[in-house]
């Protein structure tokens, strides 16, 4: 796909070519074919724009197509947002019954996760639609040939990390939060070799934050050791930095939903 200069571009030839906003990418593979993937955390701004790119669904010209929705990188909703999607659901809803023929949307775990799941009943949606965590899931049910589907979210993936400015500094942070008990981001910066306030930059950049790259790191982290082994809680909360189990449970479900050991139970082979 050939990338647009400006939501005006986009809109006016979107076949074959996608649009990169600061925190979303809407392509259209196809007239039978298109889609979004939102990342980090989209403020009022971001979705303005994004249900902009989104009318190419609902023109007069638009014709039946399946719709995929890639949110695996999303980190947080803010309420208002989530209001502006059925506000504009609702306000389409004709159109939109008539020309989605399915949406697959993929979720991020936890709390984001569960929230997405739940949009399709708040906003009533006048199709079909599905929520899921596995890729190979969500394109056997858009019926969509599997190296057809792999192929435009690998590309939406490669269009969403150059946008994101998941650069160097960015990959080295996650990566040195993913070696490490988590330090403060004075630390953090001084052995990436940065100032405080170029690390700070760089994230803002990248429509992220410090705290949310530590956080999902944690989570990450988290994850991991209790899904292998058969260690127990104490020793899982003591290597994450945690005072205790019920501090370590506690952040745990916030963040996810469920506590660590019925996550374990779910996730553990």
């Amino acid at each position: 796909m050939l990338p647009a200069s400006s939501v005006r571009d986009f809109l006016s030839a979107p076949e074959g070519r996608y649009y990169c906003g600061r925190r979303h990418a809407v392509f259209a593979h196809s007239p039978t074919l298109i889609g979004f993937a939102s990342w980090g955390y989209p403020d009022v701004d971001d979705v303005r724009e994004l249900l902009k790119l989104c009318e190419i669904g609902v023109t007069p010209g638009a014709v039946p197509h399946r719709f995929i929705v890639d949110l695996r990188a999303l980190e947080l909703i803010d309420p208002r947002t989530f209001g502006m999607f059925v506000d504009f659901t609702r306000g389409h809803r004709e159109a939109l019954g008539r020309n989605v023929v399915r949406q697959a949307q993929l979720r991020p775990e936890g709390l984001v996760g569960a929230i997405i799941s739940g949009f399709s009943h708040v906003a009533r949606l006048p199709y079909p639609e599905r929520v899921f965590g596995d890729v190979g899931d969500a394109l056997a049910w858009l019926e969509l040939e599997h190296d057809l589907g792999t192929g435009v979210l690998d590309e939406l993936t490669r269009i969403r990390d150059a946008a994101s400015g998941t650069d160097a500094t960015v990959r080295s942070l996650r990566a040195e939060l993913d070696s490490s008990s988590v330090r403060p981001l004075a630390e953090i910066a001084t052995r990436l070799g940065l100032s405080r306030r170029t690390l700070q930059r760089a994230l803002r950049d990248a429509g992220t934050t410090f705290r949310l790259e530590a956080r999902s790191a944690w989570l990450r982290r988290s994850q991991s050791l209790l899904r292998e082994g058969d260690r127990n809680l104490s020793w899982v909360a003591g290597e994450l930095g945690f005072s205790s189990v019920q501090h370590f449970s506690t952040a745990f479900r916030r963040a996810m939903g469920e506590t660590p050991s019925a996550w374990r139970a779910r996730h553990r082979p």
